[in-house]
């Protein structure tokens, strides 16, 4: 569906769309977006309806709403040239210019003061936004600002949280804004940002808190999450992601999903697929994740959402490798390997190696997924993510069982027990530990050993809340 956009009004102002047009989006949008206009719009129509047909009643059921624009532009006695017609648009044209002119203005001084606001540090910036007179408060702006939270926050989440706390700052300075629908939406935006900014930071009691004063705010101005902009759905569902309660991210990105369907913002749709895709995988129910991910990839253009497609890439053939279509993974990942080989983000390039990793393993060739294993484990601990070093390591422990390589395992083992050493695990997922050392010193180590030892691990990685999903 398209929205009632500046470009919309300005084709429809210089003839290149009929006028009628206008009204057939405005309609679309209520009867979609809207409970409350559906209902009136459907009522304004049976009393059209009505009239028109001589006031023979009708049955609801079996009632169509979707003639109704039709029915309001004929209905109108007047000719489309009349002259009160005729001056409607002109005055129309005039105030639609006028508001066109007054936004593109505003755009570009947002785009200013962004570029302003990044030079600064944290704590500048939130003076400068507090003590300006005139300058830093606008919709454009914020909805800027917003954007930078999302781009900012895989690389430095603190500079994510600051500009979030910026937003609602800026709405206050603004007359009028914390009473409009727009301003309520940013401002639930920008809790849902600065909740996600916690959540990255690894600061998953701080990500809560956000997530509840998000949902009092909703409360309060009597709305539901199905009222706003879908990010925000997306968001928490992160947060439950991480936290393990994977039930709850999926009617979440259920939500997200739906919104950004009736938006026809395809990608942000597929940023929703590939997210809903990993928690259908956590869920063990592959088919749907494979078709999440299948849907979200044919929506994409690589050449202009790369990264976003090579996670959706990625993602599908580890989904791939569980069902055990290993040479399908392969035929995928040889299909876009020059797209990931001219992508060097870290993340990704750690992801890709896994793949490459489980499709040889699953292929029998042994030495590469070895290679592929070690890449991917010092990748992950260099990076400080202990818990995805140790799962790569039981994979690759799994290869030297295979393999009765017990002197590979040995070190194996000993490494695992060293990354852990300074750290705090339950009780459960430290006894797992120390016996998957002994039972590799008694080389009497078995593939359901190595399951029941992942599953402790991945208890405690949920448990320690210190999880890196993947980039959304």
């Amino acid at each position: 569906m398209r929205h009632l956009d500046d470009n919309l009004l300005l084709m429809i102002l210089e003839g290149q769309l009929p006028p009628r047009r206008l009204l057939q989006v405005m309609y679309d949008h209520l009867r979609e977006l809207c409970p409350e206009c559906r209902a009136n719009l459907e009522l304004v129509a049976r009393e059209m309806d009505w009239a028109l047909d001589g006031g023979e009643p009708f049955e609801l059921e079996s009632f169509d709403a979707e003639p109704l624009p039709e029915l309001l532009m004929t209905a109108d006695p007047e000719p489309a040239d009349g002259p009160a017609y005729g001056a409607a648009f002109d005055n129309a044209s005039h105030a639609v210019l006028h508001q066109a002119g007054r936004l593109d203005a505003e755009r570009r001084q947002a785009q200013r003061d962004l570029a302003e606001l990044r030079a600064l540090s944290a704590a500048e910036r939130a003076e400068r936004v507090t003590t300006a007179k005139s300058r830093f408060a606008s919709r454009s702006l914020a909805e800027l600002l917003l954007d930078e939270c999302r781009e900012a926050v895989r690389r430095d989440p603190e500079d994510a949280r600051v500009y979030a706390e910026l937003v609602p700052q800026m709405l206050r300075r603004l007359p009028g804004a914390t009473r409009q629908a727009w301003g309520e939406e940013l401002h639930a935006r920008a809790l849902a940002h600065r909740g996600n900014a916690f959540r990255v930071a690894g600061d998953v009691q701080a990500a809560d808190n956000s997530f509840l004063a998000l949902h009092q705010f909703l409360s309060r101005q009597g709305l539901q999450l199905d009222d706003l902009s879908p990010d925000v759905a997306s968001l928490e569902a992160s947060l439950r992601y991480d936290q393990g309660r994977f039930q709850e991210a999926a009617e979440l990105l259920d939500t997200a999903v739906q919104l950004a369907q009736v938006s026809g913002d395809t990608v942000q749709l597929a940023r929703f697929l590939v997210q809903r895709g990993d928690v259908h995988r956590f869920n063990e129910h592959l088919d749907e994740a494979q078709r999440d991910l299948r849907q979200a990839l044919s929506l994409l253009d690589p050449e202009q959402e790369t990264h976003l497609f090579l996670c959706g890439v990625g993602n599908y053939g580890l989904y791939l490798c569980e069902a055990g279509e290993h040479h399908e993974a392969a035929r995928l990942l040889e299909r876009h390997e020059d797209l990931f080989r001219r992508n060097d983000e870290p993340w990704l390039y750690l992801r890709t190696e896994i793949l490459r990793a489980k499709i040889a393993h699953g292929l029998g060739r042994g030495a590469e997924a070895e290679r592929c294993y070690l890449a991917a484990r010092d990748g992950f601990a260099e990076r400080d993510l202990p818990f995805h070093a140790a799962l790569i390591s039981l994979d690759l422990a799994q290869l030297y069982v295979e393999e009765g390589r017990s002197r590979e395992l040995a070190e194996l083992a000993a490494w695992m027990v060293a990354v852990f050493e300074s750290r705090e695990l339950p009780a459960r997922a430290n006894v797992a530990l120390m016996l998957f050392q002994q039972a590799v010193a008694a080389k009497q180590v078995t593939v359901d050993a190595l399951r029941g030892l992942r599953s402790c691990l991945e208890q405690a990685q949920t448990a320690a809340r210190r999880a890196a999903p993947l980039p959304s």
